[in-house]
């Protein structure tokens, strides 16, 4: 591992290291030696996110479970839907979500799933908005889709400016369109503008159907997070 962030090495430098790499043959590379290779050539260059000058993203090296996980993972979820036919592991799983609907306190009819990551997740929780409004006026958005809305035009997100980029990869391709995005400003330490939520819930309301208002818990640039408890007042 480098002893900086990374090798400092320019892309003609990491380029010409790797390049082996890609080398493909009828006859792979004993371990022994794709081990040296990785070594010597691809790990220099990867960014050591351990450092403390590294400052992006919120990511440590994994700690002693971490690894056990991984391990599990390795060898028993290689190709991810394993697990759910597993029955240790779809138990373990819906015991898993259980407690955590409990510990945030939500209903008892609350109901929660892993998914494979937070941009999916995200994207996931803006269609079960879309799906929800869509109880709330009379059809299954599963079966009419975007034709059971009287007027399509007027659904909104309502999202930070610094909302991750999933948000509008979801309204692209829920059919919604990134003129559905109604972004509010944010405060000097990069939270959600509270005032400009309010105004933009009160001025909105009449003219749009606000469906989903998007909070967040870590930006991926600032690591701030919302007042969320505020926004479900609001």
């Amino acid at each position: 591992m480098p002893e900086g962030i990374y090798s400092g090495a320019n892309l003609s430098e990491v380029m010409s290291d790797l390049r082996n790499l890609v080398n493909f043959q009828d006859k792979g590379m004993e371990v022994v030696e794709l081990t040296r290779e990785l070594e010597e050539k691809l790990i220099p260059h990867l960014l050591n996110y351990s450092r403390p000058e590294f400052q992006s993203m919120f990511n440590t090296f994994p700690e002693e479970g971490a690894f056990l996980g991984a391990e599990l993972a390795l060898r028993f979820n290689q190709g991810v839907t394993n697990w759910q036919v597993s029955p240790g592991g779809a138990v373990l799983e819906e015991l898993c979500c259980r407690k955590l609907c409990e510990l945030f306190g939500l209903a008892d009819k609350s109901d929660a799933t892993f998914m494979y990551s937070g941009t999916y997740g995200n994207q996931q929780a803006i269609y079960l908005a879309l799906h929800q409004f869509a109880e709330s006026k009379g059809f299954d958005y599963s079966v009419e889709g975007m034709a059971g809305f009287a007027n399509p035009k007027k659904l909104k997100i309502l999202a930070a400016e610094n909302t991750h980029f999933s948000v509008t990869h979801a309204a692209h391709f829920l059919g919604l369109g990134e003129e559905s995005l109604l972004k509010v400003g944010l405060t000097t330490d990069q939270r959600m503008d509270l005032t400009e939520f309010k105004d933009a819930l009160n001025k909105n309301h009449s003219e749009y159907e606000i469906f989903c208002v998007v909070c967040t818990l870590g930006s991926t640039i600032t690591g701030s997070v919302d007042q969320i408890q505020n926004v479900t007042e609001m």
